[in-house]
């Protein structure tokens, strides 16, 4: 199936569809639940989607796969921009989540999926979230500015590769990695990432989460109670976290480098 051009609007669901390799360019999907829903299809491409006014901007889940999804807008959505679980190697590029309650969810069982040179803005809650039970993601070269939450968080994920990102003016934590329970072994890299005036901390790893690995970050002007960095479990423990060749101003504990 080709689709091209149009405008779809007051559906439950604006588009669905569970085939092998549709192409859908150009379409304006406004004041529908969903606007747009790639359900167990594999190697769908959209480009160029406009989603706005609705609950979920643009939904891939139960089961698709090898989906890509580039140049598209989700805005004023009321629940999420952006939303992928339960697929594997879908891939969302160049795309624009603004004044959204959320930006980009990666959701539960998602696998390999790339999210890369997307930007997050101005959403109320967090600009990029990684869900329970998501692995092996990688989000690289995105930007999130000025959301109300976190700029990246990463919670109950394992194997999540964060590199070369920027969080600039979030209203929370700039990167916060967290799981389930305590010491559970998240194995995340972030890595030549840049966090500037976030509202709380620059890079920050709650206690529950252990052997990630920060590398060669960017972080400065997050003002006290607040840190640059921050490690909540203590005294840099093994096996903890590896905090290596970071350019910063403060940091709590003061072993992290």
């Amino acid at each position: 199936m080709k689709l091209r051009n149009g405008t779809i609007t007051g559906c439950s669901v604006g588009l669905e569809t569970d085939g092998v390799r549709n192409t859908i360019e150009r379409l304006t999907v406004t004041g529908n639940g969903v606007g747009i829903r790639i359900r167990d299809g594999v190697r769908n491409t959209l480009t160029s989607i406009l989603a706005d006014g609705n609950f979920i901007g643009v939904l891939m889940d139960d089961g698709a796969d090898g989906s890509t999804l580039t140049d598209g807008t989700a805005s004023h959505n009321t629940s999420i921009g952006f939303l992928v679980h339960e697929g594997d190697r879908n891939v969302l590029s160049g795309n624009r989540a603004v004044g959204n309650r959320f930006g980009f969810i990666v959701g539960t069982s998602e696998l390999r999926p790339q999210l890369t040179g997307n930007v997050a803005e101005h959403n109320e809650e967090h600009g990029f979230l990684v869900g329970a039970g998501a692995s092996s993601i990688v989000l690289k070269g995105n930007h999130a500015v000025s959301n109300g939450g976190d700029g990246f968080q990463t919670s109950e994920s394992t194997r999540t590769q964060v590199i070369g990102n920027d969080a600039l003016s979030n209203g929370a934590n700039g990167f916060f990695v967290l799981a389930s329970g305590n010491d559970s072994d998240s194995s995340n890299l972030l890595q030549r990432n840049r966090a500037v005036g976030n509202g709380k901390n620059g890079i920050a790893i709650d206690v529950t989460s252990i052997r990630n690995r920060v590398v060669g970050n960017t972080v400065t002007g997050h003002i006290a109670p607040f840190f640059d960095l921050l490690d909540m479990n203590p005294n840099c423990r093994r096996p903890a976290n590896t905090w290596t060749g970071n350019t910063v101003v403060t940091k709590s504990p003061d072993c992290l480098r």
